[in-house]
């Protein structure tokens, strides 16, 4: 009993959980499950499509002839080779899936024109339910609710082929696929919440491979995974690259110890992560140094907002200690670690001079 318990309370609180994520989230998590299942879903898709063909047998003992479907079962051939010319092209998540059920619906069509030729109708109904199979595989990678419109697109299907097929068990096609589409639905969410415990464990495992565990913020990893994807520039001109030093930070070690150091770490990554737009990054580049990158952002735009970011610390009464920071700032030109070497250079430049103050590469 209390391991059932324990499993619906589990179920709750995935629920739970998924209810609270905001719209970007969920767009982000639908994005990982269509990555995970594409492959899978692919690979079923031409599996089905292929496997119609063989249908070309049940229709001649049906029809009492060969070649009478010929054409139609191999009709969906055609939206099979567009899809795999197409498919591997398309970048965004809801085209891909509009591509997965489109291909699903052409197997439909390809099936009920079939039955158009065949004398003896009585067997699509087992025919019809046969697509649920599909159905589930789709579900994997999409949300609840496309699955919705796509059943609710195969029954308009049936409805529609029913005016010309004048199916003789037309109630018995319907009696057999709503409750299916009702079970595959549920299937469905639950097999969905599957999903998201597992995007939530490797959001956690990313979380530990690719960010400081002492301050929040991004480590050495984190701006590999950047530079190796090629993420760094995100197709926005220009991007600005700082080095972050906090000034004095060695007496502030020295006179209240370590612990006091790992407090001041903490408060600048915190308030760096607060203060930054959505979509720059925060890199904990080492000790107390971190690497800050500005999309969209212009060197001297990027000093007003170090300066801004500067006051604004200054002016925090939570901050724990007394300290400020200086800045290097330096434009990224495509060469990073040349770009990151300038960005080191002018704030050796401040860290010689007036600290506490910003310097923008020439």
């Amino acid at each position: 009993m209390s391991n059932k318990t324990l499993d619906l309370n589990f179920l709750i609180n995935l629920i739970n959980s998924y209810k609270k994520l905001s719209k970007s989230e969920r767009e982000k998590f639908l994005d990982f499950k269509l990555r995970y299942y594409q492959f899978f879903i692919k690979v079923s898709l031409t599996a089905t499509c292929l496997s119609s063909i063989l249908f070309l047998v049940s229709d001649a003992q049906l029809s009492g002839t060969f070649g009478s479907t010929v054409i139609t079962r191999f009709s969906v051939m055609l939206p099979l080779i567009l899809y795999l010319i197409v498919e591997p092209r398309i970048k965004g998540r809801r085209l891909k899936t509009f591509s997965d059920y489109f291909l699903s619906e052409c197997i439909v069509w390809a099936t009920i024109w079939s039955v158009y030729h065949l004398t003896n109708k009585v067997h699509f109904a087992e025919g019809s339910f046969s697509m649920n199979l599909i159905f589930i595989i789709l579900g994997l990678g999409t949300s609840a609710a496309s699955g919705l419109i796509n059943y609710a697109v195969f029954f308009a299907g049936l409805i529609i082929s029913n005016t010309f097929n004048c199916y003789p068990n037309f109630d018995i096609i319907l009696s057999l696929n709503i409750p299916t589409a009702v079970a595959v639905t549920a299937a469905q969410v639950i097999l969905s919440l599957g999903a998201y415990d597992n995007y939530l464990t490797n959001a956690r495992l990313e979380k530990s491979l690719m960010y400081d565990a002492l301050t929040g913020v991004g480590n050495r990893e984190r701006l590999q995974s950047l530079l190796s994807e090629n993420k760094l520039v995100k197709d926005i001109k220009p991007t600005s690259v700082i080095m972050i030093d906090v000034d004095n930070f060695k007496s502030i070690n020295d006179t209240n110890g370590h612990e006091a150091g790992d407090i001041v770490l903490k408060y600048v990554g915190d308030f760096f992560n607060r203060h930054m737009r959505n979509g720059d990054n925060v890199i904990r580049y080492g000790g107390d140094e971190f690497l800050l990158i500005m999309y969209n952002c212009k060197t001297t735009v990027a000093s007003k907002r170090i300066k801004a970011i500067r006051e604004k610390m200054n002016a925090d009464e939570t901050k724990p200690y007394d300290f400020s920071f200086s800045a290097g700032i330096a434009a990224y030109t495509g060469d990073f670690k040349g770009d990151l070497e300038c960005a080191d250079k002018a704030l050796y430049h401040v860290k010689q001079g007036s600290k506490g103050s910003t310097y923008v590469s020439k």
